[in-house]
């Protein structure tokens, strides 16, 4: 929710984790596709997904860059609220948006996000749930299937199968106003 992710987010005072945070929560990209941006990645008006950060890897190498987990390059927009804080960010020279010459460890993360969870006094939840929640928020707002589908970087079946809930939820809506 909205409100609850504002509540968050004022009390990061860090600018690279409230900015990589308020990256998942304003697109609803996976962590891996956010951990593995590149300052060449990040325009003034989009964010280019095209790959991401895996730890799983089967060479012993601490971590390796594949293609999106659907095999999609997106452009995503950014919005105002995002813009805003990107203003305040300047991120480190390397390969890494975030991180600099290498990625942000995700026992870090997880145990920083925790940590402002508590703080902002908000119910602590998983870090993919901002994904989740970014959808909700965009379906309320009457996102079509299409529109979730493009912007996260998931196909029409897979957003309907995981938050068909919702357009039901917007179908008793409708049949309640015929």
């Amino acid at each position: 929710e909205r409100k609850t992710f504002d509540k968050f987010i004022s009390v990061v005072d860090d600018p690279s984790y409230k900015t990589l945070f308020a990256i998942l929560f304003y697109t609803g990209r996976r962590k891996g596709e956010v951990l593995a941006l590149s300052p060449a990645d990040v325009k003034e008006n989009e964010i280019i997904f095209n790959k991401s950060l895996t730890r799983k890897t089967l060479d012993g190498s601490p971590y390796n860059i594949t293609s999106t987990k659907a095999e999609k390059k997106a452009n995503s927009p950014i919005c105002k609220p995002l813009k805003e804080i990107l203003k305040n960010y300047s991120p480190p020279n390397g390969k890494f948006f975030f991180g600099g010459d290498k990625p942000i460890a995700e026992n870090t993360l997880t145990r920083v996000f925790n940590r402002y969870c508590e703080l902002a006094g908000v119910k602590s939840i998983r870090l993919h749930d901002l994904r989740h929640s970014f959808v909700s928020m965009i379906i309320s707002l009457g996102a079509n299937i299409t529109v979730v589908a493009d912007l996260i970087g998931d196909n029409t079946q897979q957003i309907f199968q995981t938050y068909g809930h919702l357009y039901r939820d917007d179908i008793a809506k409708v049949m309640e106003k015929i």
